[in-house]
């Protein structure tokens, strides 16, 4: 699922469109390198496959920087029942068979903790180069923050500062998000060194030479990084849904802390005090996320007075809530929220 902004949605559907073309032979070609796996290197082999196949339709060459996340692949490992021992071998048989597995577990961790991943690929910034006025502007905010003495002169040691300020959202990679920004942004600015103070003008003329050169880069080794966003995709409120007997509990629960009154009923202000404040447990997310989210928690009120009582029993309260969730787990498969 592609968002805006050259940022794509990762939830584990695209390796699960790629593994229905998958062909045998390229199980095999796996094995190949050696005549006996261990697990340790099996989880290597798969962890590129599942990165390419995640990110096919993003980035053309196959990894392009990016590998998932180590917790992300050991929850696949434990999930595809991988041996602990990294001695134990495997003829090509079980080798195919266990990376079709993990592949699938990576699919179904994907599903429950998306990623949200950007390309750099210097798009975003030959943008901003191309518009004098915006980049102009920029230079003389960043030469104005740093000049923090207020001298008209700065450091040359200050530009990394300016790129890193700029960061991932006008598409210079960062070394927090990515390994591969501190030797690329390093070898740029050793290029464009200057000796002594610079002022503004200087500082503008050098930013833009060291954007474009990161640009001319990017656009022949695009980097894909993992940003910092939490997905609700509705995948817990699904599983809670799923589990009867726990949705059961959680419900009553739920109806007796917020049955202040003891008589077996929820007036219209204790239901909405105990939507708003555990709906972040069942899965929802905070009311306070966006506008968006707080329409549907309206939506979502609304419609609980079944019986236009006014009030609600806990056999009702079960019902409406199971259907209300429901409702709230598709509309956030369709439209997951995101949060930084």
């Amino acid at each position: 699922m592609a968002l805006q902004g050259g940022v794509m949605f990762l939830d584990g559907s695209q390796i699960l469109q790629e593994l229905s073309v998958v062909r045998d032979d390229k199980l095999r070609t796996l094995f190949d390198d050696a005549v006996q796996v261990s697990p340790t290197q099996q989880a290597v082999a798969a962890q590129c496959q599942a990165g390419a196949l995640s990110l096919l339709s993003l980035i053309h060459s196959p990894m392009c920087g990016f590998t998932l996340p180590s917790e992300l692949l050991d929850r696949a490992l434990v999930a595809a029942d991988f041996p602990a021992d990294p001695t134990t071998t495997m003829d090509q048989a079980l080798f195919c068979s266990k990376i079709w597995d993990l592949w699938h577990s990576i699919a179904a961790v994907l599903k429950d903790k998306p990623l949200v991943i950007t390309r750099l690929d210097g798009t975003s910034i030959k943008v901003l180069l191309e518009d004098e006025d915006d980049f102009a502007m920029l230079a003389e905010n960043l030469f104005t923050e740093l000049d923090v003495e207020d001298t008209g002169k700065i450091s040359p040691v200050t530009l990394k500062a300016a790129l890193l300020q700029m960061g991932l959202e006008m598409g210079i990679p960062v070394p927090s998000a990515t390994e591969e920004a501190e030797p690329l942004i390093s070898l740029i600015l050793e290029k464009h060194k200057a000796v002594g103070e610079i002022g503004q003008a200087q500082f503008a003329k050098l930013l833009q030479e060291i954007l474009e050169d990161l640009a001319e880069h990017l656009a022949l080794h695009p980097i894909a990084v993992i940003l910092d966003v939490n997905v609700n995709n509705g995948s817990e409120l699904k599983k809670l849904l799923a589990d009867v007997e726990l949705f059961s509990k959680v419900s009553d629960k739920m109806f007796d802390d917020f049955d202040s009154s003891r008589d077996g009923k929820l007036s219209r202000n204790e239901l909405r005090h105990a939507l708003e404040s555990h709906g972040e447990e069942w899965g929802l997310p905070a009311r306070e996320t966006n506008e968006h989210v707080a329409q549907l928690y309206n939506d979502l009120f609304s419609a609980c007075d079944g019986d236009n009582s006014g009030e609600i029993d806990k056999k009702e309260f079960q019902s409406l809530l199971r259907e209300i969730l429901q409702v709230f787990a598709e509309k956030l498969e369709k439209n997951p929220v995101f949060v930084s």
